[in-house]
């Protein structure tokens, strides 16, 4: 069955009249836009992008591209042998066609090799490309020129959103940022440009360079040859402080640990990423095997270096290489397995209990008693007393320390408690005299994580006996207020 269609393409395109429709993979109406181009569908969406879902990776789309940056990426000369994806305008260089990209990627992939969110889309190679740009972009006449020729595809729409993208990618930068270091970096005593770091986890292996190590690799070399042991399968993640940062040439070599036979090899597509989270700005200083993980940084990097990794920055202007490498481990991969274990801390806590004794004392005759016993005129009563007893004449309070064990076995000083007890001074005449007996208690607790668990103190306070009240007078003497052991328990939380 023949049917006749129309497409109006711009830069030129020629009419298309009774072409018939002999298979359904031919261009209908509906796929074409009013500027020539075809149509960005769902249907589409995962073909151009490469993978069903990009949350099962843990750099979400970027992790398919070898150049991905948020704003515009510019470029003169040279090339990047995988796809290209830039949030901004692509490409501005001055010469036309000028940038080849996707030479090293399979021959008839049909992902979208040129991504592009901005207004602008110039100066590429086109032939067998297929690019993605707005309906409103500006395309370049010798693009739409092979579009017309069948030699590329151009598709009006938006793939994905830049811009959601890159809030996730700074937030896995600083993740990466925050996570411990998990491996060992020996430095060459006779040269310190040669690095070997050694890490034995499975999934992620962590390295935050310290000032003095940060110190020469940015700035005192030029060059770091770097040995890299790890487990197969597992990553390197190297942490790079600054804002402003010039990363060396590198040369860099992998022996997996748990291989019965270790190799040895150096390669594009290895599992070294270099996160330069707090960078503003950064330059390739040359040649450099890793990936490179800069969501807030401008990039550059001059002609004649090789980028063996992917590059992810908020910009580049620059005539650096691109090689066709992607970083994309899966997301379980680059979470460490003791992300989820909290560590509790426990701290110590003093309790500090003190008892006054008020005497009033009449002008008139004094008699003073202890235990309802008449002293001597001019004798002084002391009384000691320790959870609730009477001590002997000279004794002293001591101090206790609590030790307590967590679940792991381990004992440790939780808490301390003084035990401190005054005897009141019993003086009374024949009106009345009152001993005034008051307690206060000062606790302090800096411990955010750990349970305080003080038992009640008891305290008694009542009217001094009268003379002669012997009896009377012992029983609340034996009353007098102990103070207890204040401590602290801390559990270890398991995760």
């Amino acid at each position: 069955m023949n049917k006749k269609l129309t497409a109006i393409v711009a830069g030129g395109f020629a009419a298309m009249a009774s072409a018939a429709v002999l298979a359904p993979a031919l261009v209908t109406y509906s796929d074409f836009t009013e500027k020539g181009t075809y149509a960005l569908t769902d249907a589409d969406k995962s073909v151009l992008i490469g993978i069903d879902n990009p949350d099962d990776y843990f750099l979400g789309v970027a992790s398919q591209f070898s150049v991905f940056v948020e704003g515009d990426f510019k470029a003169e000369g040279s090339d990047c042998e995988g796809r290209l994806g830039a949030g901004g305008s692509a490409n501005l260089g001055t010469s036309t066609p000028s940038y080849s990209v996707g030479a090293k990627l399979d021959e008839g992939d049909t992902t979208a090799k040129v991504v592009i969110g901005g207004n602008t889309l110039q100066h590429f190679e086109p032939n067998g490309i297929n690019f993605v740009a707005p309906l409103d972009a500006e395309i370049e006449t010798v693009i739409m020129n092979y579009m017309a020729n069948g030699a590329c595809k151009v598709y009006s729409g938006e793939l994905f959103d830049f811009a959601e993208q890159f809030a996730l990618l700074r937030e896995r930068s600083t993740y990466l940022k925050g996570l411990p270091e998990n491996t060992d970096l020996e430095i060459s005593e006779f040269y310190n440009q040669q690095w070997t770091v050694k890490g034995t986890d499975k999934n992620l292996n962590v390295l935050n360079l310290s000032p003095e190590e940060y110190a020469i690799f940015t700035n005192e070399a030029n060059y770091i040859e770097l040995n890299v042991e790890i487990p197969e399968g597992s990553y390197l993640v190297i942490n790079v402080p600054g804002t402003e940062i010039q990363l060396p040439e590198t040369t860099v070599k992998v022996d997996y640990t748990d291989d019965n036979s270790p190799e040895i090899f150096m390669d594009e597509n290895l599992p070294i990423l270099y996160n330069l989270a707090d960078a503003v700005q950064f330059k390739y200083g040359g040649s450099i095997q890793g990936s490179t993980l800069a969501p807030n940084a401008d990039a550059s990097g001059d002609e004649g270096g090789h980028v063996a990794g992917a590059t992810i920055a908020k910009s580049f202007d620059g005539g650096i290489q691109f090689g066709y490498t992607t970083f994309n481990p899966p997301k379980n991969k680059l979470v460490l397995p003791s992300e989820n274990v909290q560590t509790t801390t426990a701290t110590k806590a003093t309790t500090t209990v003190t008892t006054t004794a008020k005497t009033v004392t009449a002008s008139n005759s004094v008699t003073t008693t202890k235990n309802g016993l008449v002293l001597p005129d001019g004798a002084t009563a002391t009384t000691t007393t320790k959870n609730g007893l009477v001590l002997p004449d000279g004794a002293t309070t001591d101090t206790t320390v609590v030790t307590t064990t967590d679940d792991t076995g381990i004992g440790m000083e939780t808490g301390t408690g003084t035990e401190t007890g005054t005897g009141t001074s019993d003086t009374s005449d024949t009106s009345s005299t009152t001993a005034d007996t008051s307690t206060t208690t000062s606790t302090t607790t800096d411990d955010l994580k750990a349970t305080t668990t003080a038992p009640k103190n008891s305290s008694s306070v009542s009217e001094s006996p009268k003379t002669g009240d012997a009896g009377i007078s012992a029983m609340l003497l034996l009353m007098s207020s102990a103070v207890g052991v204040a401590f602290i328990s801390r559990k270890k939380k398991n995760s």
